[in-house]
């Protein structure tokens, strides 16, 4: 593991700038270096040093980057690969520009209007049916 940092290669991509830390992992805003990527600008999740140390972690985290990029959803972000690069495990994910819900209350001056909130949560709730309805291989969900 090696200490990320702002204008360094990831495996096949440059990293620009952290955008958060979680619980499980740390999320860098990057370009993709290789031409023909699907999109210019992408989401690395890289997993906490910590963590990585278990492989039931390690394969708990592997196995959502494979769930994931089996769905096809707009609801839902793509997952473009995962792996380790560097000596870090990472999903490479779709990056989606614009505002978190924090902010758009913020920006809104308070709680949302009723209609903003349903059309939301309903936008939201899609996205999950989309996940839960996903079927394996054998068709069984």
């Amino acid at each position: 593991m090696r200490k990320l940092v702002p204008h360094s290669r990831f495996g096949d991509y440059e990293l620009e700038r952290r955008l958060g830390i979680g619980g499980m992992a740390e999320g860098w805003l990057a370009y993709p270096l290789s031409p023909g990527h699907p999109s210019p600008r992408v989401v690395i999740k890289v997993m906490h040093e910590h963590l990585a140390q278990h492989r039931h972690v390690v394969d708990l985290f592997l196995e959502e980057a494979r769930l994931v990029q089996r769905l096809d959803h707009p609801n839902i972000v793509r997952v473009f690969d995962s792996g380790q690069a560097n000596d870090d495990w990472y999903m490479a994910m779709e990056y989606v520009d614009g505002i978190d819900l924090r902010s758009a209350i913020v920006s809104h001056g308070g709680p949302l209007w009723p209609a903003m909130a349903a059309s939301l949560f309903a936008e939201a709730a899609a996205g999950l049916h989309a996940a839960h309805s996903l079927k394996g291989p054998s068709g069984a969900l």
